[in-house]
């Protein structure tokens, strides 16, 4: 028998990458759940979710304002936010309270995962090497032969047990918050939480989770469903199924052998409430992660509808509704279009929602407008420039499109398959495939469309393909030269041609984009 219990999350108002929003905080109670694996088999199989989160960091006696940022190795994969849009913020500040999230997936068998973290200063090119903030609180003293603690050390390692969810090492006790103060000079005392979590997914099985109204009121009931899906996201039956609603030590509902569960939530207060749902089959559990949603609109100009984490970790998706359309985040038709775009173009979508825990959802307060892609694409949207993507939400039909070097794009309310192409492009980044009036460029960082033949060929064998797979087109631009280009993902029943299945070029690129939230560095 193992038994595996998992640490709570922390009790934090929602953030956004241009500083904290004051809306009231998630509500959180002191565990999250217990899982008693009866199956030696599952629990070899089974992968969890290492998460370390850099909560505060406050620097002493650095002599000028530093620009912090995080060093993290989890079971041997680095992590660095140096210069990246999660670290910018917060330069020239001596205390800051970034929650840089950084997670792993690590198999349950390993039994214990190595930990290691340093914060830095960021010099600069003038000034040479990065300094090295001193977390350890250790007095090390290198004249006494029995201490064999390196008394340069300035990082944190430790160890943790992935069964217990224990940690020890220079850090010890229990998952959840820890604090550490270095010796001086140039040291820093850091708050930091440790988590051991399900994963969202596991092999041959899936879990979809959804709420409505979208954006409830206090006093209003919602109702959560939660279903059961198999790796091709057909209904499938669970041997349990569960949904949690705020308090973390039992579910509030549960099923056994079924395919579907739902559960009413009145608010009584409190300005938000948390959720999340949890399926067990053949002793392998899978959880969605908690999900927090606001039911008053705050101070910002986004409202969390769906709120997994911290911005900097997170692919984040505002949806601001076209002005002739809707009425803004209060018009309950917006809502619920919204809600049927989250469903059927990010949660039925594998792609999509075996990364559940790593995206949030946004409805813009104000409204925009949509523009089609005959007309220039010119969309008009009030600043969500912190967002990894903004769409708008129009009625009408018409050629959708995404403004080049923005984060903007628009989508037609019932086109589901539309706005995953379209989300290919924000935030993912991916080119169009199809000949040949698309928008066409080589990405730095695994493209799926080359600028030349040799470079398709050059990068086929990492795709699992051949050179001979790689194909050519021309584009077709008005008044223009004609530019050539390569791809070698196939001419049909792929994202960027035809809006259906995200290939090889297109996951490569889509899991990279995920990788890079996941080390706080989006």
């Amino acid at each position: 028998m193992t038994k595996v219990v998992y640490a709570a999350e922390p009790a934090v108002g929602w953030r956004r990458r241009l500083g904290a929003i004051p809306v009231v905080p998630v509500l959180v109670s002191a565990l999250l759940p217990v899982l008693v694996l009866s199956s030696p088999a599952a629990a070899a199989d089974l992968n969890m979710t290492v998460r370390v989160t850099v909560e505060r960091v406050e620097g002493h006696d650095f002599g000028e304002d530093p620009d912090f940022y995080s060093y993290v190795e989890i079971a041997g994969e680095s992590f660095n936010n140096e210069d990246t849009p999660a670290s910018d913020p917060f330069e020239d500040t001596y205390t800051i309270e970034p929650n840089w999230e950084f997670s792993k997936q690590v198999a349950l068998s390993s039994g214990t995962v190595p930990i290691y973290l340093e914060i830095r200063d960021e010099d600069g090119f003038l000034r040479f090497d990065d300094d090295f903030a001193d977390l350890d609180p250790d007095g090390d003293d290198p004249d006494d032969p029995t201490d064999n603690d390196d008394d340069t050390d300035q990082s944190l390692s430790f160890t943790v047990d992935l069964n217990a969810c224990t940690v020890s090492g220079d850090l010890n006790g229990g998952c959840g918050v820890f604090t550490s103060t270095g010796t001086p000079d140039e040291s820093a005392s850091i708050r930091l939480r440790v988590e051991v979590t399900e994963p969202p997914a596991a092999p041959g099985i899936r879990i979809r989770c959804m709420h409505t109204p979208l954006f409830p009121q206090v006093g209003d009931t919602v109702t959560i469903t939660a279903e059961f899906l198999d790796g091709a996201l057909t209904p499938a039956r669970a041997d349990t199924l569960e949904i949690w609603v705020n308090d973390r030590t039992a579910p509030d509902v549960s099923t056994a052998n079924s395919l579907t569960l739902t559960y009413n939530h009145t608010i009584t207060g409190g300005g938000s409430f948390s959720y999340g749902c949890r399926g067990v089959d053949d002793s392998v559990p899978i959880f969605t992660g908690w999900r927090s949603v606001a039911a008053t609109a705050g101070a910002g100009d986004e409202v969390p509808v769906l709120y997994t984490g911290s911005t900097y970790s997170r692919v984040d998706w505002v949806f601001v509704g076209d002005s002739d359309d809707y009425n803004g985040a209060a018009d309950p038709q917006f809502q619920s279009d919204v809600q049927q775009i989250i469903y059927n173009s990010f949660y039925s979508y594998d792609p999509f929602l075996v990364h559940q825990d790593a995206m949030n959802f946004w409805l813009q307060v104000g409204t925009g407008q949509a523009d089609p892609a005959e007309d220039g694409c010119d969309h008009v949207v009030p600043d969500s420039g912190w967002a990894d993507s903004v769409m708008v939400v129009h009625v009408d039909s018409f050629r959708d499109c995404a403004m080049g070097g923005s984060n903007v794009f628009s989508g037609e309310n019932t086109s589901f398959s539309t706005i995953r192409h379209e989300s290919g492009h924000r935030p993912f980044g991916l080119a169009d495939e199809y000949c040949c009036d698309g928008g066409y460029y080589q990405q730095d960082v695994y493209p799926n469309v080359y600028d030349e033949p040799e470079d398709c060929a050059d990068d086929a064998p990492d795709l699992g393909r051949t050179a001979s797979d790689c194909r050519e087109f021309e584009e077709e631009i008005e008044n223009w030269d004609d530019f050539d280009w390569s791809v070698s993902d196939p001419a049909t029943n792929d994202l960027m041609v035809d809006n259906t299945t995200a290939q090889a070029a297109d996951t490569r690129r889509i899991e990279w984009y995920f990788a890079e939230c996941r080390g706080a560095k989006c």
